[in-house]
């Protein structure tokens, strides 16, 4: 019998299980996608419960063909979307309030608060992060004072809160664990990333129980097993990580100084930065890569929140594009936008600038412009908020993953924007295979040693200097603008 890993990718538009051999072939997927709900300005939420059921569901099908095939499935490993929040009752084992998602901006007051009362270097130097309400920390301090359930549940010392991968393993463990992993819990702002332990001095700042938070164990650990009667079978779950630090580990960027760029809902470029602590002084974040044997990996990260979400927002809002791969065709019809250029802050702005109230905006539009100017400058903002995040440091090699790494023209205008050569790995499912290679290293082998072939194709740069700093200029023009308008 076939020896497989059963791998949890938990994303921010869909859930996925994928059945992977220990070699990273993907044998079956398993997928369901679903939508944030957007109920006031600058909010956005979902449904745990939903995503639990779909979840259950997607599992209960994978094991099921894992069993028609005769492939036996050793271990559970589970990527998610990270800072998302979950409040939940620890005896009805229910979400009490809506999700809040990662993009939402409900707390960006809070922060601006906190950033002009001093807390900024504290923050840093704890977490490696900055004030934002990117992170879960503010979010569990708006759940904790405005809900009503969520308050009643504290009171009643019924309470618990999470990331998303701490309330699926709460779930299959059928209530037993109510824990986390590192990656996910630097995620929080609550967590130093030194002492890898829950900060006393921040959960005093933020007013936020410690009892309610879930135990923090390593990235590979122990995590015991699905409950008995959930699935046909027991199995064991051995790898929680959050989905940025499972694509980096899925890219095989392992050693000091590797990179990757994940174009999904957001773009995250994470480098590899070794067992050693140093927060970052160029926008970037400072953050916990995995963690296995008590041992850390630290990585730092550029984050952009809004890339292949302006797709899902041209598609779905304005209704200009029938489907998201039909952009590629699209901007590769006309040779330029006519100096439209869009500033996709639907979330804020985060690295380098961090500016949490900015607002997209449109500008350059003439009596000349259409729908393909606009669909060409949406695909054009990743490649140049892409630039930003490396600010004149960027790789020889910049590895890419996510759903518009499929978009053969956005990675050449990668390219030529980095001026780096950009490579698109053969198998694009690098986040899930994170997640199952960690849980495969939690059995004996090595989590560097594998024998995936990440090579795939390669963009190399082609544009013209000249023609390249006039549309960074322009750019650049566009951003300060749409930061002035809301400073």
């Amino acid at each position: 019998m076939k020896k497989v890993i059963l791998a949890i990718d938990q994303g921010t538009t869909s859930s996925r299980v994928i059945l992977f051999g220990f070699d990273g072939e993907v044998l079956k997927t398993f997928q369901r996608e679903f939508a944030c709900s957007y109920p006031k300005s600058g909010w956005v939420e979902q449904d745990a419960n939903l995503i639990w059921d779909d979840v259950f569901e997607l599992c209960t099908a994978a094991i099921a063909y894992a069993k028609k095939e005769s492939y036996t499935i050793e271990s559970i490993g589970i990527a998610n979307q990270r800072e998302t929040i979950v409040f939940f009752d620890k005896t009805t084992q229910r979400a009490l309030a809506p999700s809040i998602v990662w993009q939402d901006r409900r707390t960006a007051d809070i922060c601006d608060k906190l950033n002009r009362s001093g807390y900024a270097d504290l923050v840093k130097q704890r977490t490696g992060l900055v004030i934002d309400p990117y992170f879960s920390a503010t979010k569990i301090a708006w759940g904790i004072q405005n809900d009503d359930l969520v308050r009643q549940a504290l009171s009643a010392n019924n309470l618990y809160v999470g990331t998303i991968d701490s309330w699926l393993l709460y779930k299959l463990s059928g209530g037993k664990m109510h824990a986390t992993d590192s990656s996910n819990a630097s995620r929080t702002m609550l967590f130093d990333i030194v002492k890898h332990r829950w900060c006393d001095e921040l959960l005093s700042l933020f007013e936020v129980p410690r009892e309610i938070l879930p135990q923090v164990m390593n990235s590979i650990d122990d995590y015991g097993s699905t409950a008995e009667g959930l699935f046909d079978l027991c199995l064991p779950i051995r790898a929680l990580i959050g989905d940025q630090q499972a694509a980096t580990i899925g890219q095989g960027c392992l050693h000091k100084g590797d990179s990757k760029c994940t174009l999904g809902t957001g773009a995250f470029a994470m480098q590899n930065i070794g067992d050693s602590f140093s927060p970052n002084d160029n926008g970037w974040l400072t953050t916990i890569l995995y963690s296995q044997n008590s041992s850390i990996v630290y990585a730092t990260e550029g984050s952009v929140f809004s890339s292949g979400s302006t797709m899902q927002w041209l598609r779905d809002s304005l209704g200009i594009i029938d489907q998201t791969k039909d952009s590629e065709k699209i901007a590769a019809s006309i040779s330029n936008t006519g100096g439209v250029y869009l500033v996709p802050a639907f979330s804020g702005l985060a690295a380098p600038h961090w500016q949490a109230n900015a607002r997209a905006m449109l500008v350059g539009i003439s009596g000349q412009t259409t729908k393909k100017e606009i669909i060409r400058a949406a695909l054009e903002a990743v490649s140049y908020q892409c630039n930003d995040l490396f600010a004149g440091a960027t790789p020889d090699e910049l590895k890419v993953d996510g759903g518009m790494a499929a978009n053969d023209w956005l990675l050449q205008h990668l390219a030529d924007i980095l001026q780096c050569r950009v490579v698109r790995p053969s198998n694009l499912e690098v986040t899930a295979w994170g997640a199952a290679r960690c849980a495969a290293s939690s059995q004996g082998s090595s989590i560097d040693s594998s024998d995936v072939t990440m090579s795939g194709e390669q963009f190399i740069p082609t544009m013209n200097p000249d023609e390249r700093q006039q549309l960074l200029e322009g750019w650049h023009a566009a951003v300060n603008s749409c930061i002035q308008l809301n400073a």
